[in-house]
């Protein structure tokens, strides 16, 4: 697999080549046959950069530990028990009724090349609330979670940024 320079078309040639595959399979018709579309559109998008007076390790912990997690079992419960994947997701809220799906350590990755650093994101929200978003239009998947990345840069300090829909 050949790594290069990431381009912003790549995850939509990505996307329409997968669907031509699946159509194929399908026995639908095939690219050649019948051409793929993809749309684009501009969202206004506010980035809300915000100085922590803690160090990193003192900030992630703490926020770790007031925010509750996404059950990683809860999967069957959502296909199967709906009701009981309700209750159990209400019981995982922690503080502000959010509840944290993933971290990704971005700073550990950078250690593959020798840029070790701190740097988390973190995937934030409420899944009751963003079901409550995506049934009145199922895009709002984009926006929910939320993603917060909380960075320790050496001239400006903690900090804590996130971006969400204007």
């Amino acid at each position: 697999m050949k790594r290069g320079t990431w381009r912003p078309g790549a995850i939509t040639g990505l996307l329409l080549a997968c669907g031509s595959f699946t159509a194929a399979a399908d026995g639908g018709s095939t690219q050649s046959e019948k051409s793929l579309a993809s749309a684009n559109s501009t969202a206004q998008v506010l980035h809300r950069s915000v100085r922590i007076d803690a160090s990193f390790e003192r900030f992630t912990s703490a926020l770790q530990k007031i925010l509750g997690h996404f059950p990683a079992d809860i999967q069957q419960d959502i296909i199967e028990r709906p009701q009981l994947a309700v209750e159990r997701l209400k019981a995982a809220e922690g503080a502000q009724g959010l509840i944290i799906f993933a971290v990704f350590d971005h700073g550990a990755a950078l250690n593959m090349v020798g840029a070790r650093t701190n740097a988390k994101q973190y995937l934030i929200g409420n899944p009751l609330t963003a079901i409550q978003m995506s049934q009145h239009d199922i895009r709002a998947a984009l926006y929910a979670p939320l993603r917060v990345c909380s960075v320790s840069l050496p001239i400006l300090g903690c900090r804590e940024e996130h971006r969400h829909r204007g």
